[in-house]
């Protein structure tokens, strides 16, 4: 820190060892067996472990089973013979802020808010789901009576409807991640905000499995609603390419979209992500423009780069490459590939995105599906729910018809109906899509109510959600759209929102799919940013712009900062767009 403030640089704050944040190394679940991390594990009669105590029994198809709660045993080598925390247990973290953050501030924190900026907390989680070898769900000591509070009733009376569709299970399991994702909320996020915000520091980072529904239910909840209370909300992406075990990174929209709407929605400074990292020594300046590009056109305005290391000796050298440091041949060019990403953040950071339609996110549906059982066959009903909703963000987001997520404990906080239109936070939407969804929130469906009632253009791909609150109820939306498929939804929003950028493949005709837009309002001028997602393929397009364009059109050279006329005739441009090029 006293070397940032020499050099007129930064020094960021990392919380942990490594990751997931909350153990401090060992120290807080060595303190008190209280502040270890629980769950509730499905096992067969008779193998508890000493770890285990039986809450209740169940059988199911000619087997017995015991619902047991487990404190995590110390021990574990990830956790330097220690053990993953409870999260949701407001004492166990505090204990982690007084290991953590109070040592920093000791030490170094004359330099919080001027050579170090902001501290970075890493995948904390309120259930390591891949540690358990059974069928796991989230616990803490603290949630049976938060969940009372909440709720209204014992949840422990309805643990069997966790795991087993038996009794009224849809409303149990909502009830229950809901309930969860409030007590993670408030008993890390929000008090970890608070004393940044206290101690004038910007929190970011990122929590663990942000990349579906179906992962955010087993390991987070909700990590949207978590943004509120993030200075600069985060995500990582890293992967390059399809190998096995791993998702091709320019399929998982999701990610990006739910940290970019949040950060909108909410007036962040910057939306954050941890980026390059899992994808290989042998990764260029192309690769890593390829996905910079396509991370700004979604919406992201700050990359940190993963990972630089002083040293490459014994394991680091392997350790999730590339490495992009001095020990790189090329590292003596990097400030060219810097700078042009230093003014692309600029670029999707200034002024405000231009966006018309509000896409809800679906995922109490899938907390009213999910059972830990499904896993063991690639996840089962909660699949109705999750892969269109990534689907349509793809479809849409191809289409160049840009959105937002509508999360709806955000909704629940942010929201209101102003005319025709429904308003979250400091946008406002024209169109709202409900994705496939079996549930709503109470708060959701009285919104919508009104919206439509208002006069909004609603479209609903399937029906009617069936479900509020987990509960069957009869929603009064007059003069929804419905469809039946996800491609219907697309092509009805097409022709609502006909004022919109147009990219033409000038070989096919065809909407050119691969190029991504991002359109911002800046004071007096319009920006676009194009950016072609493929590597591979040249796209030579047209672009056909909104309203009308004088004579101070322009292209901002991103490599060097320079700007030229652009010719614009008849509201259109031709440009060809090289593998993984980009155009503002």
């Amino acid at each position: 820190a006293d070397e940032a403030a020499r050099t007129n640089t930064f020094a960021w704050l990392y919380d942990e060892d490594k990751w997931p944040s909350g153990f401090a190394g060992g120290e807080v679940p060595e303190k008190d067996p209280k502040f270890r991390s629980r769950a509730l594990v499905l096992l067969k009669k008779g193998s508890a472990t000493p770890d285990d105590t039986v809450l209740c029994s169940i059988s199911r198809g000619g087997v017995d089973y015991d619902i047991c709660k487990r404190v995590s045993p110390l021990g574990s080598k990830w956790f330097n013979g220690a053990s993953y925390i409870d999260l949701m247990s407001p004492d166990a973290v505090r204990e982690f802020i007084n290991c953590t953050h109070e040592r920093y501030k000791k030490a170094c924190g004359e330099h919080f808010g001027k050579s170090i900026p902001g501290i970075f907390t890493d995948e904390p989680c309120y259930l390591m789901f891949f540690h358990y070898d059974a069928p796991v769900v989230p616990w803490s000591d603290f949630l049976p009576d938060f969940f009372t509070k909440m709720k209204g009733y014992d949840i422990t009376k309805r643990l069997p409807e966790l795991f087993f569709e038996t009794g009224d299970y849809r409303k149990a399991r909502f009830d229950f991640y809901d309930a969860a994702t409030e007590l993670f909320k408030q008993s890390f996020t929000k008090p970890y905000y608070d004393w940044c915000e206290a101690n004038n520091l910007i929190m970011t980072g990122h929590f663990m499995a942000e990349d579906s529904l179906c992962y955010q239910t087993q390991w987070s909840g909700d990590v949207m609603s978590h943004y509120e209370f993030m200075h600069w909300p985060g995500i990582d992406k890293l992967v390059r390419d399809v190998r096995p075990g791993l998702v091709h990174r320019f399929d998982q929209i999701v990610t990006v979209k739910q940290v970019s709407s949040a950060v909108d929605q909410l007036g962040k400074e910057r939306s954050f992500s941890e980026v390059y990292g899992c994808m290989g020594q042998q990764c260029s300046f192309l690769h890593r423009k390829w996905i910079g590009d396509w991370q700004a056109a979604l919406g992201i305005s700050f990359v940190n780069h993963h990972l630089s290391l002083y040293s490459m000796r014994g394991e680091r050298k392997r350790d999730f490459p590339a490495n992009l440091f001095y020990q790189q041949p090329w590292w003596d060019d990097e400030r060219g590939f810097a700078d042009y990403q230093g003014r692309l953040c600029a670029a999707v950071s200034e002024g405000k995105r231009i966006v018309d339609i509000l896409l809800l996110q679906p995922l109490s549906s899938v907390w009213s599906e999910y059972s830990p059982l499904h896993v063991q066959g690639d996840y089962g009903p909660e699949n109705a729910y999750d892969v269109p909703f990534a689907r349509i963000s793809r479809n849409l987001t191809s289409a160049k018809l840009d959105y937002h997520y509508g999360n709806e404990n955000l909704m629940a906080k942010h929201a209101s109906v102003e005319g025709d239109n429904i308003k979250v936070g400091r946008h406002s939407y024209s169109c709202v899509i409900i994705p496939p969804a079996l549930n709503i929130k109470s708060k959701t469906a009285s919104l919508l109510s009104d919206y439509a009632k208002a006069g909004g253009k609603l479209i609903i791909v399937g029906g009617l959600p069936p479900l509020v609150d987990g509960l069957e109820s009869k929603l009064d939306l007059p003069g929804a759209r419905i469809v039946s498929t996800v491609d219907e939804a697309v092509s009805i929003a097409d022709k609502l929102m006909l004022d919109r950028i147009k990219v033409t493949d000038r070989l096919t005709g065809a909407n050119a799919a691969t190029v991504f837009v991002h359109s911002r309002s800046t004071g007096n001028s319009t920006r676009h940013l194009f950016a072609n997602t493929d590597e591979k393929r040249e796209v030579k397009a047209t672009v056909s712009l909104p309203g009308s364009l004088g004579s101070d059109a322009a292209v901002f050279d991103l490599c060097t900062g320079n700007l030229y006329k652009l010719e614009v005739k008849n509201g259109a441009f031709d440009v060809n767009l090289s593998p993984a090029g980009s155009l503002l």
